[in-house]
């Protein structure tokens, strides 16, 4: 990151190369949509290079860093759609619940489940279980405490499991 903060390109190169999978991952995830995603990732980009100068090596990884900041750019791009009455598409999958995904029908109701819940709590659940961020690397992401994050991450899964369980009550019900 030191030679990026030089401005040194092929450096960047090689930072990019390294991350980019993970982050453009991540961000379709946030998005559900591939340009979404793909303007969030660039704009994120963008922000490491122009501005790489306010990493300090040491205080936080530079995947925190990384994350914070595309988390700071959806944010931004969610309260312009806002502003502007926009929809903002929701999460697709989380990675703890992967076994339920083996079934289509069960990856269904996980995805309409994830659509309900609030975004801050869709975003903590995917950093933690699908980016592998501890919880103290989330909350520094999501501009949190950590007693903030653990909380936002216990209602996630709770509202998460509730919602879970009344759709299969639901459909248990249906003739």
């Amino acid at each position: 990151m030191r030679a990026v903060q030089r401005q040194d390109k092929n450096a960047f190169q090689q930072l990019m190369t390294r991350h980019l999978d993970d982050l453009f991952s991540y961000a379709i995830r946030l998005t559900r949509d591939t340009n979404n995603a793909e303007d969030l990732v660039q704009e994120t980009w963008f922000r490491v290079w122009s501005s790489g100068s306010s990493y300090t090596a040491g205080r936080v990884k530079f995947s925190t860093w990384l994350y914070r900041i595309l988390y700071n750019v959806f944010v931004d791009q969610y309260r312009r759609q806002q502003r502007s009455a926009a929809a903002i598409e929701d999460v697709q999958d989380d990675h703890e619940l992967s076994d339920l995904q083996a079934n289509a029908q069960l990856k269904d109701r996980l995805d309409c489940a994830l659509k309900q819940l609030p975004n801050n709590q869709r975003a903590a659940l995917l950093l933690f279980h699908q980016q592998g961020f501890s919880t103290r690397e989330v909350a520094h992401i999501m501009h949190l405490n950590v007693r903030a994050a653990e909380s936002l991450l216990v209602r996630a899964r709770r509202a998460l499991r509730v919602s879970l369980t009344q759709n299969i009550g639901d459909e248990e019900s249906m003739p």
